[in-house]
């Protein structure tokens, strides 16, 4: 992950549901592995978020948030500042 850009994309593992306060609660989710604070959360492919804390494999935060959000498969964007 650590040399993609922000075009780069890689399907995650588990599912996740995105609260209105930006916490997000994973299930079968790996966050730990496959994210990193920074990196783009885009679920559907059409609703883009910024993870800002990982707390466990299973915990994260992103801003901004939409309520009720849950999806079997997201996307993850790195924020690469070279590729900007």
């Amino acid at each position: 992950m650590a040399l993609w850009g922000n075009k780069d994309d890689k399907t995650s593992t588990g599912t996740v549901q995105v609260h209105a306060n930006g916490d997000v609660a994973g299930s079968s989710t790996v966050f730990d592995n496959e994210a990193l604070v920074g990196d783009h959360l885009v679920i559907n492919s059409t609703t883009q978020f910024i993870i800002s804390s990982i707390t466990s494999n299973t915990v994260a935060t992103v801003i901004p948030a939409k309520l009720g959000t849950s999806v079997n498969a997201c996307l993850l964007y790195t924020s690469d500042a070279a590729d900007e």
